[in-house]
């Protein structure tokens, strides 16, 4: 299959017209402004579930924009249920660690994911490889910031075990789609690139 894209929309657009996506699920989900586009952009999504913690992380090496103060999490998880209640039916909050809650996904149910949650190269390998097997064959694995430490931001070279590793989200899809022998898709812009697999 060849195909190129220039946004993350592109992307959601070219799903919603080739895949009859039912289930999908979205690791990293802040005040859901990447969710109100995949539910706005893919009609056939009966059921979208949405993993994070919301809660500020002092013992977890996580060192991001992203890891805000409590009061600010809740704020955001309220902007959220704002944000997506026109599809209050079709959505699924699991709030919790990606790497403990992926048991209430059932294997091989989802027909597409986006990841955008830990973008340290453990973290999300870690994601990738422990939510590969709640993908249905043919399904879609996507997600944000195709960037090393150094081209994104420096904080993703601490990683969750406690290492230094600067390859960060770039390395960690490029080490997941060699082992699984699938090239991936990467948008093409400069810089805080998003990246797709199509299995």
């Amino acid at each position: 299959m060849k195909f190129t894209y220039n946004t993350a929309m592109d992307l959601l657009i070219h799903i919603n017209k080739e895949f009859n996506v039912k289930a999908s699920c979205e690791i990293g989900v802040q005040r859901g402004v990447m969710s109100k586009r995949i539910l706005q952009a893919i009609s056939s999504i009966e059921i979208h579930h949405l993993i994070d913690p919301w809660e500020h992380q002092t013992n977890t090496n996580y060192q991001d924009g992203a890891n805000v103060i409590q009061e600010e999490q809740e704020e955001r998880l309220n902007i959220c249920k704002q944000n997506l209640e026109p599809w209050s039916s079709k959505t699924n909050y699991i709030r919790g660690y990606s790497s403990e809650v992926s048991d209430q996904i059932e294997d091989e149910s989802l027909d597409f994911i986006y990841i955008d949650g830990r973008h340290d190269y453990v973290g999300l390998l870690q994601d990738l490889n422990l939510y590969l097997k709640k993908m249905k064959p043919g399904s879609i694995m996507a997600g944000h910031d195709y960037e090393t430490a150094e081209t994104g931001h420096d904080e993703w070279k601490h990683c969750i075990d406690g290492t230094i590793n600067m390859r960060g989200p770039k390395g960690a899809v490029d080490d997941f789609a060699e082992f699984i022998g699938i090239s991936p898709y990467i948008q093409n812009r400069e810089c805080w690139r998003s990246w797709a697999i199509f299995l």
